[in-house]
């Protein structure tokens, strides 16, 4: 639920907020999760990490007992809008900031879900509101897994159910 600017976040809390989300996400690191001695650990071929473009979502399910976390960060700001003759016109400046963090975890080798909690702020010049957005609930399921050495390609069908915060 959104609230106003008397009991809005103080911005040095978002960011100790936004701080321990994004070291949070640095203790899932391969080198934190695999630990041990670096000679010892087998090369992996590489997956959905290295392909595609940054908002697509991945084609593949994640291996039964592997956990990921995304953590993203979006800044938008608005200054002006456009008129029906397509000039622009200055209106009050707002400023949007969503920290949102991608949980992800195998289910089994070809079920996979996910979790993306969000943490919203929208200001301007005299108001303030934050506060936790929707909750989205997704469950992915590997419908074709191609080869790693052919042409043919994996697909990924997911079901999501979003839960409203207020």
């Amino acid at each position: 639920m959104f609230r106003s600017h008397p009991k809005a976040l103080p911005r040095r809390k978002l960011y100790k907020v936004c701080l321990s989300v994004l070291a949070a996400s640095l203790c899932f690191s391969e080198g934190a999760v695999l630990g041990g001695n670096p000679e010892n650990r087998q090369p992996r071929p590489a997956g959905p990490w290295f392909t595609g473009t940054l908002l697509s979502t991945r084609g593949q399910t994640l291996d039964q007992g592997h956990a990921v976390a995304e953590p993203y960060l979006y800044f938008t700001r608005y200054g002006g809008l456009y008129n029906d003759s397509w000039r622009i016109q200055s209106a009050t400046a707002s400023r949007t900031i969503i920290q949102e963090t991608y949980f992800i975890y195998g289910l089994t080798s070809r079920i996979d879900i996910q979790i993306a909690p969000q943490w919203i702020e929208n200001s301007s010049e005299d108001q303030s509101l934050s506060g936790f957005g929707d909750f989205p609930l997704q469950l992915g399921f590997q419908v074709l897994k191609g080869p790693s050495d052919s042409w043919f390609p994996d697909a990924r069908v997911w079901v999501q159910q979003i839960f409203p915060t207020g």
